[in-house]
């Protein structure tokens, strides 16, 4: 078994120890069959991917060389294989996972316990799923077809942590996650849902001027590029304005509580 990790630098481990694999368009091939497992690439694709529109004379000699490479570098590992077939190749990882599979696993498993009201089960398993990542995906890769994978995966990984935020609101952890989100909210300002949750946090912790403040900032700077704050953030400010009971953290069979276990929700 072996363990390939493409959520950060791109490593392959057997049994506890790194492989050697190579300079980076060699790691960039091995990336681009382990990001899509079982999965047949065309050599053509494969050239482009590594080397974008203008490949080398005997693109098609140098990926064969990778493929033999990195095959003896893995080889003998059980559970993977580098195959080719009908012009294109594969990565067969059988029962062996890479990181990207098991963070998805662990947020899907996340949303599932927060779709059921277990919200301490789904803080835990987003944070799980978020202690996988080890720094930017594809970190050690450049390139357009890498940036692009790059930025899908930072969209997931922003997902599962504003779900794991949600869950901890959820949890009445409001005081606890303010710095957290004070600093996102600095860090990504265009990310409303992080607004949201931060209005929210504050609102919790008594702290209704400065919920409302962070409102303001967002819609000015909206402003400048002549936009508006979405729905949902308008929903979270007048919902402060009103003190609306909903914004309260409801305690499971406690008055007031929804029946059907419905939480203040932020949806952007």
């Amino acid at each position: 078994m072996a363990d390939i990790l493409l959520l950060g630098p791109v490593e392959v481990w057997q049994r506890g120890r790194r492989v050697a694999l190579g300079h980076a368009r060699q790691r960039c091939v091995l990336a681009i069959l382990a990001v899509e497992p079982n999965k047949l690439v065309l050599a053509s694709k494969l050239i482009e991917r590594v080397w974008g529109k203008l490949p080398p004379d005997g693109a098609h000699k140098t990926i064969q060389a990778y493929i033999s490479r990195l095959r003896r570098a893995i080889g003998g590992t059980e559970g993977i294989a580098l195959g080719n077939r009908g012009g294109g190749y594969l990565f067969d990882i059988g029962d062996s996972q890479t990181d990207i599979r098991g963070f998805r696993s662990l947020v899907g498993a996340a949303r599932e316990a927060a779709a059921t009201g277990d919200d301490n089960g789904a803080a835990a398993l987003f944070d799980k799923a978020l202690g996988m990542w080890r720094g930017d995906a594809l970190a050690d890769l450049a390139g357009h077809w890498a940036d692009g994978v790059r930025a899908q995966l930072a969209e997931e990984r922003f997902a599962a942590l504003e779900g794991r935020l949600d869950a901890d609101l959820n949890l009445g952890r409001h005081a606890w996650v303010v710095g957290e989100l004070t600093a996102l909210v600095h860090a990504y300002p265009w990310r409303e849902r992080l607004a949201g949750q931060l209005m929210l946090a504050l609102y919790r912790d008594g702290r209704q001027s400065e919920a409302l403040r962070v409102y303001h900032v967002v819609r000015n700077r909206l402003a400048d590029d002549g936009l508006d704050p979405g729905p949902a953030l308008r929903q979270v400010e007048l919902a402060i304005l009103r003190a609306d009971a909903a914004l309260r953290v409801h305690r499971a069979g406690e008055p007031g509580a929804p029946a059907d276990g419905v939480r203040f929700k932020i949806r952007l």
